[in-house]
């Protein structure tokens, strides 16, 4: 089991995830109307050599419009172009390129012209449910009681949730080798060591997700920088 992190590592993973949010903006000021998925995803590559960032087997997720309603989609070179009324979705994740280094990994969504007061209002509950998740485990709680928490608050869009509220976050991968933040695991959260916090909500139009990370020790840290409003592009 991954042991507790030492203070540089946590260092290490601050800087990776300052370093994915600087290039998380980036990617949306690069974005525009009629470039594709696929085009935007290779932007980001591009930004991960030039910060000697490493990721895993996985590219970037970078989905617009309907393929934001899958948690894992990988574009390809006949993706979709973006257009007007289309929210964008990217899923980040890399650690610095030195021995033991942590995974940072965010989620930030955008949105192609003006905002729909549905898509808004979801986003707002899905932004409630990350809020709810950092209250339970500011309280040190169990893996299972943070990922009830963002169901409570996300009430009846709770059944479009269908992955779990996070995972611990790794040195080799995104995902550490102890159990993740979901309902079948009763077990408290480790100290010092980061876990992702990112309810999402995957209709049939669309899906919206929100991705932070957090790490507890005397007190509970948020090592990324929080969402609070989506990206206008």
């Amino acid at each position: 089991m991954l042991p507790p992190w030492t203070p540089k590592q946590t260092q290490q993973h601050k800087k990776a995830a300052a370093l994915l949010t600087n290039i998380a903006h980036q990617t949306f000021a690069f974005a525009k109307e009629g470039i594709t998925e696929y085009e935007l995803q290779h932007f980001v590559l591009n930004k991960y050599q030039k910060y000697r960032l490493v990721s895993d087997k996985d590219p970037p997720i970078v989905a617009f419009g309907r393929n934001t309603n899958k948690p894992h989609h990988f574009p390809k070179k006949t993706s979709l172009r973006l257009r007007r009324e289309m929210p964008v979705l990217i899923d980040l994740w890399a650690h610095l390129r030195e021995p033991a280094a942590p995974f940072a990994d965010i989620t930030w969504m955008g949105y192609c012209g003006k905002i729909p007061s549905e898509f808004q209002k979801n986003f707002s509950r899905v932004l409630a449910a990350r809020d709810a998740c950092v209250r339970a485990m500011r309280k040190g709680a169990y893996a299972d009681q943070i990922d009830q928490a963002a169901r409570e608050e996300l009430g009846n869009l709770a059944r479009h949730f269908t992955h779990s509220t996070g995972h611990p976050l790794g040195t080799t991968s995104p995902h550490g080798n102890c159990s993740g933040l979901r309902h079948s695991n009763h077990t408290k959260i480790r100290r010092r060591i980061a876990y992702s916090i990112e309810p999402g909500i995957y209709l049939q139009e669309y899906g919206i997700r929100t991705e932070i990370n957090a790490l507890l020790d005397k007190k509970l840290i948020i090592t990324t920088p929080v969402q609070r409003r989506l990206i206008h592009i």
